[in-house]
């Protein structure tokens, strides 16, 4: 078991798994996606903590199961979170820090990454997307197809229903279209961060009209190649939207990091030897 711990900001409790062991490492932020938590990393915390300070923050609400406001959970506080975060662990802002997002992660990594980038040394999506790389696809039927869930749960009626009348059916359902099976499916805290998708459904408006905003620094996509949720990004759209973005497409589903979870850890040790250290 990991070290959890705490951090306070505007009285609001910031939970993470602290795998900070020495000052004068880089450091990788790891953020998880819905439904999960941070202990979803632990494979990737094993393989990382000899060389790199880990630091994996909960979503508001899904370790304790406390309940969680529309502010906390809104974009711009849980990137604000996370900056109070790096500010603490890198003071001076001397130390290179690496973002690692699965899922709806993703999209708070990009956020971070716009807030710093002097900070930022390179980025990781695992089945994920920046918010504007996700409105890109727009378009596309097939994406809808698969994201269909994004509409249905923007009524608060669902949400309750899949929160309180069917938590089980609907985790055992998730899991079993990511061909994962090690995630604890009896933990319906996970469910708490669900309101998310209301806001980032409301921050992709802010997307029309706008240039396309393209990431320099190095980037990693890792994508299961049955993943039921999320297309897998062509070259071409990795190449819109970031300077040096690079594809490595594994066996598996949506958690890519648990379907294939020892080529995941060679391809990031890899990936992190040839960009960070």
């Amino acid at each position: 078991m990991y070290c959890v711990d705490t951090l306070y900001r505007k009285g609001k409790r910031i939970d993470f798994i602290n795998e900070v062991r020495d000052y004068d490492r880089d450091i990788v932020i790891m953020f998880h996606g819905f439904p999960d938590d941070s202990f979803g990393f632990s494979s990737q915390i094993e393989s990382l903590k000899d060389k790199f300070n880990v630091v994996a923050p909960f979503m508001h609400g899904v370790l304790n199961g406390e309940s969680v406001s529309d502010e906390q959970i809104s974009i711009r506080e849980l990137i604000l979170d996370v900056l109070f975060l790096i500010n603490h662990f890198n003071t001076d802002g001397k130390k290179r820090v690496i973002l690692m997002g699965h899922d709806l992660g993703s999209f708070t990594v990009v956020g971070v990454y716009d807030s710093i980038p002097y900070q930022i040394k390179a980025l990781i999506h695992i089945n994920g997307l920046g918010l504007q790389q996700y409105y890109s696809r727009k378009g596309s039927l097939s994406q809808w197809l698969k994201s269909y869930y994004v509409l249905l749960i923007q009524s608060n009626f669902m949400q309750w229903i899949v929160k309180t009348v069917f938590p089980n059916f609907f985790l055992g359902l998730i899991y079993d279209l990511s061909k994962v099976d090690s995630l604890e499916r009896s933990n319906k805290k996970v469910l708490s961060s669900i309101r998310i998708y209301k806001h980032l459904f409301r921050r992709v408006f802010s997307y029309i009209g706008s240039p396309i905003s393209k990431i320099e620094i190095p980037t990693l996509f890792v994508w299961g190649h049955e993943d039921r949720f999320l297309n897998i990004p062509t070259m071409n759209e990795v190449n819109t939207f970031y300077k040096n973005g690079e594809l490595r497409v594994l066996r598996g589903g949506h958690w890519a990091h648990h379907s294939s979870e020892k080529h995941f850890n060679r391809v990031l040790s890899t990936w992190l030897g040839a960009h960070c250290e």
